[in-house]
């Protein structure tokens, strides 16, 4: 169980390394921004900044429940939920 963990996020990272060039070449460059590209950005970016709480929860020892960060992730986790 412990292995997916750490194999899901890599295979997500490893993917959008190597679509990095094709999106530089054809979306930054682009110079148009309409719904497609916008829903292009979401699609992209949340589910990648989507796992860095999770990856720091699944992590991150603490023994006070309340530092800051760890309310972070809460209510991170609270807003993305469906």
């Amino acid at each position: 169980m412990g292995l997916s963990y750490l194999t899901l996020p890599a295979i997500l990272y490893f993917d959008y390394l190597l679509t990095l060039v094709a999106e530089v070449e054809r979306v930054w460059t682009s110079g148009r921004l309409n719904w497609a590209i916008g829903l292009f950005y979401v699609n992209r970016y949340v589910t990648i900044f989507g796992h860095i709480p999770v990856l720091l929860e699944f992590f991150w020892v603490t023994s006070n429940p309340q530092k800051l960060i760890v309310r972070y992730i809460n209510v991170f986790q609270q807003a993305f939920r469906f």
